[in-house]
């Protein structure tokens, strides 16, 4: 059998564990996990979960290294997070070092090519009471800017059925 293969089992065993809330199944797996590429951020942070309610001190000290070795995204792993180390007094300063984690981009513009267009830009602009109408549908600002894109995408995506219908109206309105 293949590493390759090897490490699906253990993916797909340890996706499997956190899914149904196993931590101590997790937990068991956390070195084997710990030794393939998918370490801190798939895994390790899901691992000092499963420490917090198995063995807390050792869960704590994992966390600890996991966001030494660069975590940042604890917003997919909300949920468990809340109930686990965000109930504990050195949350706030662990979540500021997850923050600060965060990688630079990968890619720096330097220059952008400035084609004209092939067509004037049309602007669809509604007159200003219909804008105030529009506005009033949108939802609430969220709590962050990650909610508040979910929530505008999924409002987007629910205010008519798509139907390859060409639409000669362009008042956002209707």
């Amino acid at each position: 059998m293949s590493s390759v293969e090897t490490n699906n089992e253990l993916f797909v065993a340890a996706d499997t564990a956190a899914r149904a809330g196993d931590w101590g199944a997790l937990w068991e797996l956390r070195d084997r996990l710990k030794a393939t590429g998918d370490w801190p951020g798939a895994y390790g942070i899901g691992c000092a979960i499963a420490g917090w309610h198995v063995d807390r001190p050792a869960g704590d000290a994992l966390l600890d290294e996991v966001i030494d070795a660069g975590f940042h995204q604890p917003e997919f792993w909300v949920a468990e997070l809340a109930e686990s180390f965000a109930t504990e007094p050195e949350w706030d300063a662990r979540l500021a070092r997850m923050r600060a984690n965060v990688p630079p981009p990968r890619l720096t513009l330097t220059a952008w090519p400035d084609y004209p267009p092939t067509l004037d830009p049309v602007l669809d602009r509604l007159p200003p009471e219909r804008e105030e109408l529009l506005r009033d549908r949108l939802p609430e600002l969220a709590a962050s800017a990650w909610q508040s894109a979910l929530s505008l995408v999924d409002w987007t995506t629910t205010r008519w059925v798509h139907a390859n219908g060409h639409v000669d109206n362009r008042d956002a309105v209707e």
